[in-house]
């Protein structure tokens, strides 16, 4: 198999095990069964819980006694809460703090 099929069976499997695993929810708890209170409590607290690990893991390697010290990486985490504090747009939030910190590692702090 060449390398053009061998790519075309990857996106296949992985959009069938995507799809499944998008169903299987509804194929469980859709029609008139209720939702179990432990899913509901997941739903509830899970999707904080991920942006907090995600925030840790973005601002794990600042070093405050060394380089820029870490200024450009808290200059962007206080524009995203800013931002989304006050349009409660993730896209918007997302591209805007991006640009800026990207401007500021490549322009500001090199």
């Amino acid at each position: 198999m060449n390398n053009v099929g061998h790519t075309i069976l990857i996106i296949g499997i992985a959009a069938v095990c995507t799809i499944f695993l998008r169903a299987v929810p509804f194929l469980i708890f859709g029609g008139k069964r209720a939702v179990p209170e432990g899913i509901r409590y997941l739903g509830n607290y899970l999707p904080a819980a991920i942006m907090a690990v995600l925030a840790i893991y973005c601002l794990r390697n600042i070093q405050l006694f060394r380089g820029n010290h870490g200024v450009p990486e808290l200059i962007a985490t206080g524009l995203v809460i800013l931002l989304h504090s006050w349009k409660k747009n993730i896209l918007l939030t997302v591209f805007l703090s991006t640009m800026c910190y990207m401007i500021m590692i490549q322009f500001i702090f090199t």
